[in-house]
């Protein structure tokens, strides 16, 4: 995707500028007929975000090749392979004090300033689920409840992002109500007015039905699904995210993941080790770690995990895992952990991280 430029909104009589993720979330967040991705013939967010020849032609001003007297004029990627692919005397690293297209990458990007950027993160809000704990240890919770008060401290935040690691939906194979349908679409169109976008991945209660019911909420303009693409937050922050697998998936996972100069989030939601019992984990951080990075990856910098409904904030290699709990009580007993979030922000290559209670 081309996110190293400001671009136009693609609707013509409309003034807004900004980056790539920055102008689609001005888009979703507009409510007048002009600003309709249907209109403009797009499903949503992600799929004008993946149309790189139209949002290279909104560009505001494109970077040039830093050879001087060439015209070429492209994203920060095209220019590093047009000089990488000339072969006359003038684009020649050595010659522009570069070591390589990688470092002519690295270095444009250094040499800008970006600005700090705060993500809100929540997990395993189970909207539709009615009781917490299990067996004979069992509670009432209010998970839509939860929800509203997630999204209540993201806009008192004022984020540039809302981040959600799974299981957005209970759907325990009874499938979703209308009236959960109804209560998460209402939170996400608070989001959405704001112009603040919401990320988020499918966990292992998504199934079928919360799935189709994700797709409909990223045509809508309301979400958008993270993959091993890296979607950039006001060029400060990428995030990357794995919908849930079986066991079998990661035996050999099928991914292609793309690099980046950012600092970056990895999201997931599974059952792994360390933290769960390798009898029953789908998979091994470290390994899917490693193998991500070695797929062509970066090393993230946050692990951001759904799953588990109790705190983690522990190292595995060089990246720290974070997970704060859930948005209600859903452990294993009632005072086991409160109601909270997670707030990341990023500045100048670092990402600090507060957990934060919610009623």
């Amino acid at each position: 995707m081309s996110d190293e430029f400001l671009i136009h909104c693609p609707v013509p009589s409309c003034d807004y500028t900004g980056l790539v993720a920055s102008v689609a979330g001005h888009v979703s967040g507009k409510q007048d007929k002009l600003h309709s991705w249907e209109r403009l013939e797009y499903r949503g967010a992600n799929d004008f975000k993946s149309d790189t020849d139209f949002i290279t032609s909104l560009a505001v001003t494109q970077p040039e090749c830093p050879v001087s007297g060439c015209s070429y004029r492209n994203t920060i990627p095209s220019i590093a392979a047009h000089v990488s692919g000339k072969k006359d005397g003038r684009h020649d690293w050595r010659r522009l004090e570069y070591d390589g297209a990688w470092d002519f990458r690295t270095n444009y990007h250094c040499d800008q300033t970006a600005n700090p950027v705060s993500v809100l993160h929540m997990t395993d809000t189970h909207i539709g689920k009615k009781l917490g704990g299990y067996g004979s240890q069992q509670w009432p919770v209010d998970c839509v409840g939860g929800f509203v008060n997630a999204i209540t401290e993201a806009l008192l935040l004022n984020v540039d992002a809302v981040l959600h690691t799974g299981d957005i939906f209970h759907n325990d194979r009874h499938g979703i109500t209308k009236e959960h349908i109804e209560a998460c679409r209402t939170q996400l169109v608070r989001l959405r007015s704001a112009a603040i976008p919401f990320y988020y991945i499918l966990g292992d209660h998504a199934r079928k039905a919360g799935q189709q019911q994700m797709n409909v909420f990223e045509t809508e303009g309301l979400a958008c699904n993270l993959s091993e693409s890296p979607t950039t937050i006001d060029d400060g922050l990428s995030l990357y995210g794995v919908n849930f697998h079986d066991e079998d998936w990661w035996d050999s996972p099928n991914w292609r993941p793309h690099s980046t100069e950012r600092p970056s989030i990895l999201a997931l939601h599974q059952s792994m080790t360390p933290f769960t019992k390798a009898q029953r984990a789908e998979c091994a951080l470290e390994v899917v770690l490693d193998r991500f990075q070695t797929a062509g990856g970066p090393v993230p910098e946050i692990v951001a995990v759904g799953q588990f409904y109790r705190q983690i904030d522990q190292p595995v290699g060089t990246s720290r895992v974070i997970c704060g709990g859930a948005t209600e009580r859903l452990g294993s007993t009632k005072s086991s952990l409160a109601p909270c979030v997670g707030l990341f922000r990023s500045d100048n290559g670092n990402i600090s991280y507060q957990r934060r209670l919610i009623p």
